[in-house]
């Protein structure tokens, strides 16, 4: 959708999610009714209530001299929400602690974050870890006599307020608002960090690949598979150890994988997946096994297929453990690969 606004976002100086949360302010503080409806929206997520005369303000200084996009105020001027608006920017240092700090100092109510719908995932898991929140229900992160937070996606902002909006005078405004965040939320480059810069990535990406080989070869040792005839295969997205059962029926792939990474599978996400085949008699690596996913889905667990090279996949998550040394992980990794490959 090419639009004004987004015309304006890519030639001034003046950042994207800057224009974002202004043109969301202008639209809020000028239509009582998309006020009510986001504010509706948010308190029936949070749990809450809110009084009746309340405004928005953008980019309020506190004492710290941190700068949320906007904020909620009463007629007192008290904070009664404050919202970070993100596309693909990284967290700065004062986010989320100084937010959560300043509005418990208030008494507010909550701290919202919008961002792409392809990011509330990470993002949840990264507030929640900088500011020791649990993630319970999803994107509300909650902690004990803390405001709560909420991670909510430009996607459904925007569509809860166009349906309200549809024979208002803003609808047309709130179109412009869609065009600029579905351009940035498909926007291909992420902008680099700090940290995708160090050596500590290079260092992370390289555990990965070790992992892989790590489980693969206990696989093997432990003769629940064989690599004979196979190799180890880097790909696009990541890199995978070729496995096939005993019998030789059934192909095998430990990967990790960028692609099935960002995919996640409800709302959890994870680098490192095994892949099921069948393996005909001239050798060839076929669709999946049906019986395989029956099995699967009779006892709830998750999996998904997809297409690679005109066959059909059906790849299983494993979900590596946080917070514990190396060889835990990789045998937590190998008992849940096993497990899989039991039900062959």
């Amino acid at each position: 959708m090419s639009l004004l606004l987004c015309h304006i976002a890519n030639s001034v100086g003046t950042s994207t999610e800057d224009i974002a949360t202004m043109s969301l302010h202008y639209i809020l503080q000028n239509s009582q009714i998309a006020k009510e409806a986001l504010l509706s929206f948010i308190g029936t997520e949070l749990g809450t209530e809110f009084e009746q005369e309340l405004h928005f303000e953008i980019q309020s200084g506190g004492e710290n001299k941190e700068r949320p996009d906007m904020s909620l105020r009463n007629t007192k001027n008290d904070e009664i929400l404050l919202f970070e608006m993100k596309f693909w920017a990284g967290l700065t240092d004062k986010q989320p602690n100084t937010y959560i700090d300043r509005l418990k100092k208030n008494n507010g109510k909550g701290l919202i974050f919008v961002c792409p719908k392809s990011r509330v995932i990470s993002l949840s898991d990264e507030v929640a870890t900088l500011a020791g929140y649990e993630r319970q229900q999803g994107r509300l992160l909650q902690k004990n006599a803390f405001p709560p937070i909420l991670i909510m996606s430009w996607e459904e902002l925007i569509d809860l307020l166009e349906t309200r909006l549809l024979s208002e005078p803003f609808y047309n405004d709130l179109l412009q608002l869609k065009g600029l965040t579905g351009e940035m939320n498909n926007q291909d480059f992420r902008p680099f960090s700090a940290f995708d810069l160090s050596s500590n990535m290079a260092t992370r990406i390289i555990d990965y690949y070790r992992i892989v080989d790590k489980i693969a070869d206990s696989l093997i040792i432990h003769n629940f598979c064989n690599s004979k005839g196979l190799q180890a295969a880097p790909q696009k997205d990541g890199y995978c150890r070729y496995l096939k059962t005993e019998n030789s029926e059934t192909g095998i792939g430990i990967l990790y994988s960028c692609n099935l990474w960002q995919k996640g599978l409800n709302r959890k996400t994870s680098p490192f997946w095994i892949t099921l085949q069948i393996i005909d008699c001239d050798n060839n690596w076929c669709n999946y096994p049906n019986e395989l996913r029956c099995k699967l889905e009779t006892l709830g667990q998750e999996f998904i297929v997809y297409r690679h090279r005109n066959k059909e996949i059906l790849a299983v998550p494993l979900y590596a453990l946080r917070n514990t040394n190396e060889y835990e992980t990789v045998e937590n990794l190998v008992k849940q690969a096993k497990n899989i490959i039991e039900l062959i």
